[in-house]
């Protein structure tokens, strides 16, 4: 299932047509980013909750980081993060998570970093996605 939620994500960031490239489970170093905008998307890692050891089943949180790179001429100084960010938001709120049985699945953080590595400018996106599973 992880390697499907990830396929899709990046599936509909390629359909919005706002990313020049698009890394898969890998997060480069933003100094080897060479084509822009662009981002990776990361199954970072999941937690297993019992609420009864008897229980067959138990929930499971899964953290996937979506990070977006972006470089502006050394000369500007814009806002080159936010469209985009609100780009990945979308795609998050407009996938039918269910078909993953999914049963929660939320932007649960966000960070930018406000210009400390002109000229390229990043954000990480935390999607935080809750399912059960059967054990």
């Amino acid at each position: 299932m992880k390697k499907e939620v990830i396929e899709d994500i990046i599936q509909k960031i390629e359909e919005t047509q706002q990313f020049k490239k698009i890394y898969k489970n890998i997060v480069p170093i933003w100094t080897d980013v060479k084509q822009f905008p662009a981002c990776a998307v990361m199954y970072e890692s999941e937690e297993k909750e019992r609420d009864n050891i008897t229980n067959s089943k138990a929930y499971y949180v899964g953290k996937i980081g979506i990070f977006v790179f972006n470089k502006q001429s050394k000369t500007s100084y814009e806002d080159i993060l936010s469209d985009l960010i609100e780009e990945i938001y979308s795609v998050i709120e407009n996938i039918r998570w269910t078909k993953y049985k999914i049963i929660d699945a939320t932007v649960s953080q966000m960070k930018r970093d406000g210009g400390i590595v002109h000229p390229y400018a990043i954000a990480n996106i935390i999607v935080e996605i809750r399912y059960i599973k059967s054990i």
